[in-house]
Order: C-alpha cells, then structure tokens, then sequence
C-alpha cells in the first residue's frame, strides 16, 4: 500500500496556486469567447497599434485611435457581433470563431479605427501583448490567433507574478494565494488585459517588500532601483497607482541612513511617480471626455472646486448603494460582466478569504505596516471613485459611475493583511490538512465557475 500522507501533505500554497492556475486559465482562455472579457477589444486594439511601433495614438475625427489592419478591425466587430454588450441571451457562435482564425492578416490594407478610451495607455503593460502579436506575425497566423496567443502569454507572465510573490512573502501566503484563486482575479489573469500584468506586479511588490522588511543591512542601490521601476511601471499604467510609492515604508527605518534619508526616498519615489504619469497623459494628449455624454471633464472640475462635498456624497452614496454589485464584481462576475456567479460559488471564495486571514502564519506585521497597507488601500480607492467621477459621471451627479469590484484586485492583498492577529497557531494537524483542504474547495468554485461561464455563452 502506498501511503498518501506526504502526497496530501505536500500541497503547498504554491502548488495549489500553479495547479489550478493553469489549469483553469488555459480552459477560460479558450472557453471564452473573443474579446468578452472587460475592454478586451481596446486592449487589443492598443497592443496591435504598439506591436506595430505607434507609442502615441492618433487623432482623426475629433477622436483617438491608430491605423489598424481591415482584418483586426473585421475580427473584431464581428466574431461575436452584439455578444459584448450584455445581450444575455445571445450565444456565441462557433462557426464564426473556426471562420476567423482562418482569416488572413494582411497588414498591407490599413484604416483609421477610433478606441478613445485606450488608445492614450502607455506601453509598460503591454510587453506580453505586444510580444504576442510579434508571435503571431512571425509564424503567420490571424488576428484572432494573436488575440489566443495574447491570452496566453498573458496568463503565463501573471502565474510566473503571482508564483514568486507567494514564495518569497514572509506572511499571508494563504493570502496571495486565495485571492489570486478568485474567480475573477484568475479570469483577468486568463484575459488580453493589462490588468493582469499590474495585478501580478502588484502582489510581487508587496511580497517582495515585505520580505525585504525583515532582512538586516542598508537598502542597496540595486533594491531601490528594482523599487523605482516598479513605481514607474506602475504610475505609467494607471496614474494613482503611482500611490504604490508609499509601500516603501513598510520597510524599517533602520534600511536608510538616516531619518531624513527615510522621508526624502518615499516622498521623492511618490513625486517621481506621479510627474511620470502625468507627463505621459500629456504626451499622449488623452482625451478625458471619451465617456462622458454630459457636460465633461472640465465643468466637473469646475463644480467640484466649488463645492468639494459632491464628491464625497457621491463616493459615500455609491458605496452603499451599489455594495452588492462591487463585491460580486470584485470575486467573480465573469465575461463582459454578464456571467454572474451564485451566492454558492462567491460566498465559500468569501469565507475562505476570512479564515485565511485570521488564521495567518509568517512574520506578525507592526501596527505602523499596517498603517502604511490602510493607507495606500483607501487612497487608491479613492483615487479610482474621484477618476470617474470626473470622466465618466454626470456634473454634480449624486453617483460615481463606472466603478467595478475588478478594480481592487490588485491591492486585496493589503486588505486582508490589515486583518493579521496573533492567532498564528494552527495546530500542527490542522496545517497540514489545510492545504488539501483549500485545493478541494477551489476545485470545486472553479469548476462551478467554468461551467456556468460554458453555459452562458454556448
């Protein structure tokens, strides 16, 4: 008889992770259909146009966008026509799939296509993208097999993010490793999207930081740089992410040379961060208006300087009102947002966050740690809330619109570590079947999961 206890007992967080990971992204990759993940079209769009060497868009018609192939643009717009906008009822079409991965790319025949909402995005997020397209060029393949290839290169980078963070995090690698397993933190990770590249760069520079944290000596030239970079990547991203600055201070005092030295390297790190997205929103000359059919970006603007409270009622009334639909859309509302997932699939994937919250092994984090977690945590939510409101709501409207769950799966992590007690001791028994466990409790959410996404769309 062979005995199973070791093989039980050797599902580590990093196992399980890599095991369903792959597993379950390969098949959502491909079980999804066409560019039904959130802004899938625009991303693609964007990579295509910096595949092709085009780091600034275009203007033409009062609107930004890039010349595309006519064959990205027919893929596009008609593989799945109208199954991107909600239409619950409407299936995807096998047929059309088999007909344009066999559609030629012909990047001689070009015009102009407006994607104003993306065209401005700066590249940093783009690498597996855009190095997918390269691919797919190379060997000769259709724009809808890039669009596969991109998927997949994606999901590659994001598991490879995503395994070193919950490696070299000296706590909450239960953490990591659940929220990484989220239905939709695992579908972006599966999606042409650059979130994906943020959220894994996001989960590896705070690991990568607390690591740091508790190893002795000076910060060397080589970390703050590794440091810089990511503050860069992250600011040319999105703007406010350029808030991950402040994780800097999660390390000790002790790591510089003097208090001064402490204050001066953060607070330049998050100067530097922000002066470099918006000089890139300027060089691109991005259009804040795109999405709003109301009065713009600039009577917003206008109207909050006069009276700053709209803001905060609006964030307050927002939070409270559409709670339900952010908590959904944060664990697993899948597709273009039209595969929600049942109360029996989210509410385990909520538990499971809870406990391994609570029940934390690794370094025991300084309540200063979790000063700095808190802070960078509500000032990026607040940033995201104060950026739709200024695009994408009506002037002086009661609501911020546009705001998704998706959006804070990038800083989760920061979230349940502010839940870290002292109640590290799992029994010795009880660690062991943890890991089993959690890969049974995920096998079932994601296999649920899959087959209701298979249902809503064939």
């Amino acid at each position: 008889m062979i005995p199973c206890r070791p093989y039980i007992t050797s599902l580590t967080t990093v196992r399980i992770f890599l095991l369903l990971g792959t597993v379950f992204g390969m098949i959502w990759s491909v079980v999804t259909p066409p560019f039904q993940a959130p802004d899938e079209d625009i991303h693609f769009c964007r990579a295509y146009q910096l595949a092709d060497g085009d780091l600034l868009p275009l203007t033409a018609g009062g609107t930004q966008g890039g010349c595309l192939p006519l064959s990205v643009i027919e893929t596009i717009t008609r593989v799945n026509p109208g199954l991107r906008y909600h239409s619950r009822d409407q299936r995807q079409d096998p047929g059309r799939i088999l007909h344009y991965l066999q559609r030629p790319l012909e990047p001689g025949k070009t015009r102009f296509f407006a994607f104003p909402s993306g065209a401005f995005y700066p590249p940093a997020a783009y690498l597996p993208h855009v190095a997918a397209i390269w691919t797919g060029r190379l060997i000769g393949c259709s724009p809808l097999v890039m669009m596969y290839l991109g998927r997949w290169f994606t999901l590659l980078l994001w598991l490879l993010l995503v395994r070193a963070a919950i490696k070299i995090t000296p706590t909450g690698r239960w953490i990591f490793m659940a929220v990484a397993l989220m239905p939709m933190s695992l579908f972006i990770g599966a999606s042409f999207n650059q979130d994906a590249v943020t959220n894994g760069l996001a989960f590896f520079t705070l690991a990568w930081l607390l690591d740091l944290s508790r190893k002795p000596g000076l910060l060397t030239r080589g970390q703050l740089a590794l440091f810089a970079l990511l503050v860069a990547a992250f600011a040319l991203a999105k703007p406010g992410f350029a808030l991950f600055a402040l994780l800097f201070f999660l390390l000790p005092r002790a790591k510089a040379r003097s208090q001064r030295a402490y204050l001066a390297t953060g607070g330049l790190l998050l100067a530097a961060g922000y002066a470099a997205g918006l000089v890139w929103y300027n060089l691109a000359g991005s259009d804040l208006n795109w999405n709003a059919p109301f009065a713009g970006y600039e009577a917003q603007v206008a109207a909050l300087l006069d009276n700053p409270l709209l803001f905060i009622r609006a964030l307050l009334r927002s939070l409270w009102s559409y709670k339900f639909f952010y908590l959904r859309s944060h664990l697993g509302q899948l597709g273009s947002l039209d595969v929600v997932l049942p109360l029996h699939v989210l509410l385990p994937v909520l538990a499971t966050l809870a406990v391994t919250a609570c029940f934390n092994k690794g370094l025991l984090l300084a309540a200063r740690q979790k000063a700095v977690l808190a802070l960078v945590f509500l000032g990026l939510l607040v940033q995201a809330f104060l950026a739709l409101y200024l695009t994408a709501s009506p002037v002086a409207g009661p609501y911020c619109h546009g705001f998704q769950g998706r959006y804070l799966i990038s800083v989760a992590p920061m979230f349940w570590l502010l839940w870290q007690n002292r109640l590290q001791g799992l029994g010795r028994r009880w660690r062991e079947l943890a890991g089993p466990a959690l890969f049974v409790l995920y096998l079932v959410v994601l296999s649920l999961a899959t087959r209701v996404l298979f249902l809503r769309y064939y």
